[in-house]
């Protein structure tokens, strides 16, 4: 996966076509396909229209960031695109979203297992390795199925 790919094709569109188009149609301004996979960890693309207004259309991976961690580095970048000074995120979820003192009818369950264990090791000597490795090699050139098969 690489890095980050950045486009900048020119439009020759005027910007009021964004308004008007359907949603479907604003695909055209990603820098990748959506529906397909993309090899970049971050795509951005500017789109430039002739009337000088600008389109900034972005793709990235969820390996990167969830979506609302996206859209806050979206509006992040925007602002400090304005030249806005106090850029900070805000961690809203718990004041709008009020953690209970109390989660009503859970009762965790203690998940220990109560049943008598069973713990076995097996050693094979390097010998033993050999020659199980060596009886593979002559059931793959004889074209015999190496997958276990019962006894």
């Amino acid at each position: 996966m690489k890095a980050c790919c950045i486009a900048k094709p020119k439009s020759s569109a005027s910007f009021q076509i964004l308004l008007q188009i359907k949603i479907l149609q604003l695909k055209k301004f990603l820098p990748c396909d959506i529906d397909g996979t993309h090899h970049f960890a971050c795509a951005v693309q500017a789109n430039y229209f002739t009337c000088g207004g600008i389109a900034i259309g972005a793709c990235i991976s969820h390996k990167i960031a969830d979506g609302t961690s996206f859209i806050m580095f979206m509006k992040t970048w925007a602002a400090t695109a304005r030249g806005d000074s106090d850029i900070y995120p805000q961690f809203q979820a718990a004041t709008l979203f009020p953690p209970t003192s109390t989660l009503s009818g859970f009762q965790p369950e203690n998940s220990m297992i109560k049943e008598k264990l069973v713990l076995k090791r097996f050693v094979f000597s390097s010998a033993s390795i050999v020659a199980l490795r060596e009886k593979i090699r002559r059931k793959l050139r004889l074209g015999m199925p190496i997958t276990p098969q019962p006894c």
